[in-house]
């Protein structure tokens, strides 16, 4: 398997965290985007969702592989009571080194809008499969100091061969702030199982 160089400012932080004081009485709430353009097993809990901060949203479920299609993955910020006003987000979606750019589908670096409607950005495409490399997301932050991204990832099954690169245990994440990016690695194939993804918003 390939590896890349993946950006690991990290901030973990185990078992369950205290929720931060609410701004206003609307909190903003992140939403993802989660549909399957294929085949529908590939894409677990499909759909589109909003979590208030600081709460979670529901684990989603990438298992892409050599069946027809993948899953299609966008997000968004409504932000009504503007808690958070000079916060910037980012997602990028990059094919990782010498992979093969047919599993990264509308690669690039794109807004997080942060709006008062439930707005997306745009949608990327994952269809990794059995061919080399894999799809790398990166999430990453700017303007504010007092807002947190935390992003749970982990394996539905652990092989020695991460199809879930920069991983960890289920109980665990990483924070995106700002200076901090966070990049983990999709690299789900004809393996069994594949990767659970999480998110939540916080302000402290």
């Amino acid at each position: 398997m390939l590896t890349c160089g993946l950006a690991l400012a990290t901030t973990v932080t185990a078992g369950t965290a205290a929720a931060g004081p609410r701004a206003a009485a609307t909190p903003a709430e992140l939403g993802i985007s989660f549909n399957y353009d294929g085949h529908d097993k590939q894409c677990v809990s499909p759909g589109q969702q909003w979590a208030p901060s600081p709460d979670w949203t529901n684990a989603l479920l990438v298992d892409t592989d050599s069946r027809r299609g993948g899953c299609l993955l966008a997000f968004g910020v409504r932000d009504l009571a503007s808690n958070l006003t000079g916060l910037a987000l980012t997602y990028g979606w990059a094919v990782s080194p010498g992979g093969h750019s047919g599993q990264c589908g509308n690669t690039g670096v794109f807004p997080l809008p942060i709006t008062p409607t439930h707005t997306f950005g745009s949608a990327i495409r994952a269809d990794t499969d059995d061919r080399g490399g894999y799809c790398n997301l990166t999430f990453a932050m700017s303007g504010r100091t007092d807002v947190a991204l935390d992003i749970r990832f982990w394996a539905e099954v652990e092989d020695g061969k991460p199809q879930c690169v920069n991983s960890l245990p289920q109980d665990e994440w990483h924070s995106v702030r700002p200076g901090a990016p966070i990049t983990i690695g999709l690299n789900t194939d004809s393996r069994i199982g594949g990767c659970h993804l999480s998110l939540r918003l916080r302000q402290f």
